[in-house]
Formats: C-alpha cells, sequence, structure tokens
C-alpha cells in the first residue's frame, strides 16, 4: 500500500504537468511593464540630512575656543615663594584580580607611576589673569615647547593661539594629585618625587622686564 500509494501520486503530478499549458519567456516579457525608479539616491538623502542637522565648521571652532571643564581647579596668586615634594606614589584600595579570580596586586600593594613612566619637561601653572600671562610671555617657558601650560582660569584658546602650541586646563583631580594651592606654580621631576615651586609676580619684576623690552625695542 505504501508504494502503489506513491506510484498513484506520482502519476496524478505527471497529469497535470501535461494538462498545464507552457507560457513562453517573450510573452512574459511582452506583457510586462515596466516604471523608471522615482525614488532619490539614499545617499545624497544622507547628504542633505547631514547639512541641516550636522554644525558648520565654524560652528565646532567656535565650541573649541569656547569649551570650560566644569571642574577647573581656580587657584589664587601665590604671595610667597616656597617649594615642596610630592609623592606620587599609589595604595591600591583592594586585590586586582584576572579574569579567574588569581589575585595579580594585592589589597594595599604600593607603586610608583613615575618608576614606570617618564615624566620629562615640567609643568608651569597660571591662574590666566592678565598680569600673569604678561609674566609667562616675558619668560623663556613661553618659547620652550617642553613646558605644559595649565591654566587655572582665563582663555587656554587665545593663549594657545599665542604660543603656537597646546594650553590646558587644571581641573581638580589634577590639582589636588599635585597639592597645588597657588599659582604660578613649577612642577619638575626630581628622583621619584615631583617638586613643586610657587612662584611670586612682583609688579617690581614685570616694570623691569617692560623696561628690557623698550630699551632693545628697535
Amino acid at each position: 500500500m505504501h508504494y502503489s500509494g506513491i506510484i498513484i501520486a506520482f502519476l496524478c503530478l505527471t497529469a497535470i504537468a501535461k494538462a498545464a499549458p507552457l507560457v513562453s519567456l517573450s510573452r512574459i516579457e511582452n506583457n510586462c511593464t515596466t516604471w523608471q525608479v522615482v525614488e532619490e539616491d539614499i545617499t545624497d538623502e544622507l547628504k542633505e540630512l547631514a547639512l541641516i542637522h550636522l554644525p558648520s565648521q565654524e560652528k565646532i571652532i567656535k565650541q573649541i575656543e569656547n569649551y570650560r571643564p566644569k571642574d577647573i581647579s581656580h587657584l589664587p596668586a601665590a604671595t610667597r615663594e616656597s617649594s615642596f615634594l610630592v609623592d606620587m606614589s599609589y595604595t591600591l584600595p583592594q586585590d586586582i584580580k584576572d579574569g579567574k579570580g588569581n589575585i595579580l596586586y594585592p589589597k594595599g600593594y604600593r607603586w610608583n607611576p613615575l618608576d614606570f613612566l617618564p615624566f620629562s619637561g615640567s609643568l608651569l601653572i597660571l591662574d590666566g589673569s592678565r598680569e600673569q600671562i604678561n609674566w609667562l610671555m616675558a619668560t623663556s617657558y613661553a618659547k620652550n615647547p617642553a613646558v605644559r601650560i595649565f591654566l587655572a582660569g582665563g582663555d587656554a584658546a587665545s593663549l594657545a593661539e599665542k604660543l603656537q602650541r597646546p594650553v590646558f586646563y587644571l581641573t581638580k583631580g589634577v590639582a589636588q594629585r599635585l597639592h597645588l594651592k597657588a599659582a604660578p606654580s613649577l612642577v619638575t621631576k626630581k628622583e621619584k618625587r615631583l617638586l613643586v615651586e610657587e612662584l611670586v609676580i612682583s609688579q617690581q619684576n614685570l616694570e623691569q622686564k617692560d623696561e628690557r623690552k623698550k630699551e632693545t625695542a628697535p
């Protein structure tokens, strides 16, 4: 019964196939109607959307120039010269484990990043006031690219344009880590620690430098 059922089904399918009219491809082609594509190219649409919604180059530059981090650390002007050393060593508050749970560095492990990372040049922190900017421009720091400038206020973009090199804002995290309390402060490496020197800008020094500039001017 099983094989006879298969044979009967095969014969039925054969009969249906013979009875079905054959349609030539030429008839199908002749009877089909085509239309021209009228939808816009997706690439052109994306370009138009970009022009509408994306800010212009001028606007982007303006945003960069006006950028101010929310956590700028404002420092008072230094009133006396002083210096101190800062130990950059860090103690782990918890175990550092690998993916299998093995302890790589135990809680309480102490390490100094200056043992592994180079610290060349120096950091000069200014409060961003006109007085300190004028003082900077009269010193050798202004032309020394190894001196990285950090502002605790003021306009970093305009100063960067004058110096023709990057200028950064001083954030609270950096100020706290370096124990900065006043500006200008000069930070350099001394053996395994950082030396912070608070500098005093006196009006007398500024006037003397202005006189030297007048004397050397053509």
